[in-house]
């Protein structure tokens, strides 16, 4: 539910656990939101996905209602559907009644977090064995050091890179609150 003086936009999620990352809307309603200045983009990502290559924008909305709790400034990505994501749902304690199809939210001690997603501007998928660059954010401080799309990350902080799974690296990335980190390549 977007919250502005229009009327409030309501969608249907998909709860995707394989899916990292948080809330991903449909680029249709992104496109609406847009136009009620509810959302504002960034930049855009790319990714590899079966089909080829596709680019997703990447951005903040003002506001997020998912049944009563609410959420500001929340960051999201425009995609074919509309999804919530790991990062997003640990927020929460989840309890999924899969026989009747429910879904129970309690806040966790996440709840009021302000997630920021790769601040490094470097995003990276385990690819053929190898974490791989995907897209870098020009600007960005991996790109001004001088990482770039197809280049493979070897070594963080002189740990070999195959030691973390994708989770825990985009975590700990993030939460080094700007401490340094040393990439490999």
């Amino acid at each position: 539910q977007s919250r502005s003086h229009e009327e409030p936009l309501f969608a249907t999620f998909l709860i995707d656990t394989g899916y990292y990352g948080g809330p991903t809307i449909r680029d249709r309603y992104s496109r609406l939101l847009k136009n009620r200045r509810s959302i504002f983009y960034r930049g855009e990502i790319g990714s590899i996905v079966f089909g080829g290559h596709v680019i997703r924008k990447s951005g903040r909305l003002r506001h997020f209602s998912l049944g009563p709790f609410h959420h500001s400034d929340l960051e999201i990505r425009s995609d074919s559907i509309c999804k919530l994501g790991v990062k997003y749902l640990s927020r929460y304690r989840v309890t999924i009644d899969r026989p009747n199809n429910r879904v129970f939210l309690r806040p966790s001690k996440k709840y009021g977090h302000r997630y920021v997603y790769e601040h490094a501007g470097l995003f990276v998928q385990w690819i053929d064995g190898h974490f791989t660059v995907i897209h870098e954010e020009p600007k960005a401080v991996a790109f001004l050091a001088g990482i770039r799309t197809g280049d493979t990350i070897e070594k963080v902080s002189g740990r070999p890179a195959s030691d973390f799974a994708l989770a825990t690296l985009y975590d700990w990335f993030q939460t080094r609150q700007g401490g340094p980190i040393s990439i490999s390549c």
